[in-house]
């Protein structure tokens, strides 16, 4: 007897991608698609083993370590007064407590006209208006010259190096050079020109070819690819931010950051230039952040900065003390200049005996010891392979 056949069974559920594996799938085919570009091939990032979301990862990582320069930079420089001058300062009342508009009205009262102490405590009103407009500028200043310095180095030199207005460079620009509101023997503006010039000599170096380390980019002759460009690049990032009246512009050590996060291509260096083109669209945001806000910025700095002490050979007293002495120098005396006036003059001294005694034994003045022609024919050497 015939059984009837009972209904056809559903077919079994599809497996639903993860939305995860969907997302992963979808971002390697925008990698793979950049990748194969012609931007993708200019930037060679298939050749360097990375990819296109990855370096934007690295430049964003890159600028969050830096973004800190926009009002610190800004917040140092100004403290140097500048381009204002006494000409800013406003004349006051003999009596402070009167407004100005009201002195004239009292016969025992007179208008003060400023004169150079119009610049300190108590700052003239005049003048700290005048050191808050310079502070609105320095800041476009900074955006300004980071992001042309950033796209430069990314599209000449192909490398993920951000740059900015050093730290400490700025300082010595500020504090030492032009001097608190002015207060150093030169202006504001020869300053700007010397770092101009200093551009030009540095572009001028570059162009016709020098070397450097950079960590992580350096075979064993101490070459990088893209070397050429990059030290262009620095060269013409400074006659730029020179030009639009900031300290001279770096290359940036938290560009070691996005290198971490796997950038390895200019594409990182144009991502934090976009970012800096973001923040013209903060510059109020940042002019509004007082200058007690940026000690904690200069803290961290400070503590970054910190780590190359662990790169001096303590255990050679003619490395130590001249290193020992920078550091202490700088911040008892407060000059950088006299911190590195102390060090390198105590390095020379430390040195001058082996110097001149190494000088003699070349010239033939002096014959070297036993011990060293045994090593200069390499008896003693053979010797510790016994």
């Amino acid at each position: 007897m015939d059984m009837e056949s009972g209904p056809p069974s559903p077919p079994p559920p599809q497996p639903i991608a993860p939305p995860s594996s969907t997302r992963k799938s979808w971002l390697t085919g925008v990698n793979t698609y950049v990748a194969e570009s012609r931007a993708g091939k200019r930037f060679k990032i298939a050749e360097r083993n990375t990819s296109f979301s990855t370096e934007l990862r690295a430049g964003t990582a890159t600028f969050l370590t830096m973004a800190y320069i926009l009002a610190v930079n800004a917040s140092i420089l100004s403290d140097s007064g500048g381009t204002c001058s006494v000409s800013d300062c406003i004349p006051l009342c003999s009596d402070p407590s009167v407004p100005p508009s009201n002195c004239t009205n009292n016969p025992n009262l007179r208008l003060v006209q400023p004169d150079v102490s119009c610049k300190f405590d108590p700052v003239n009103p005049g003048y700290a208006a005048c050191l808050e407009r310079i502070r609105r500028d320095l800041i476009v200043a900074t955006v300004a010259s980071s992001l042309i310095g950033c796209v430069i180095m990314g599209i000449f030199a192909n490398l993920p190096l951000a740059l900015a207005p050093g730290m400490g460079t700025n300082a010595y620009f500020a504090y030492t050079v032009v001097g608190f509101h002015g207060s150093g023997n030169v202006s504001y503006q020869s300053a700007l020109a010397a770092v101009f010039i200093e551009g030009l000599i540095f572009l001028f170096v570059s162009a016709i070819g020098s070397m450097a380390r950079f960590a992580g980019f350096t075979d064993d002759n101490g070459n990088f690819e893209g070397q050429y460009f990059a030290f262009m690049s620095d060269a013409s990032s400074i006659v730029v931010g020179s030009l639009l009246g900031t300290s001279p512009v770096t290359v940036f050590i938290e560009s070691s950051t996005g290198i971490r996060e796997g950038g390895k291509t200019g594409i990182t260096a144009l991502t934090v230039a976009a970012y800096f083109m973001l923040a013209f669209f903060f510059t109020p945001l940042l002019a509004s952040i007082p200058a007690w806000a940026v000690g904690p910025p200069l803290i961290l700095v400070g503590v970054l900065m910190m780590t190359s002490v662990t790169e001096v050979e303590w255990n050679d007293m003619k490395q130590a003390i001249p290193a020992f002495l920078t550091l202490i120098l700088m911040p008892m005396t407060y000059s950088i200049a006299y911190g590195l006036i102390g060090g390198i003059g105590t390095y020379i001294v430390l040195h001058l005996w082996d110097w001149g005694e190494e000088f003699l034994k070349k010239s033939g003045l002096i014959k070297g010891s036993k011990s060293d022609s045994l090593v200069n024919n390499g008896i003693l050497e053979g010797n510790n392979h016994l």
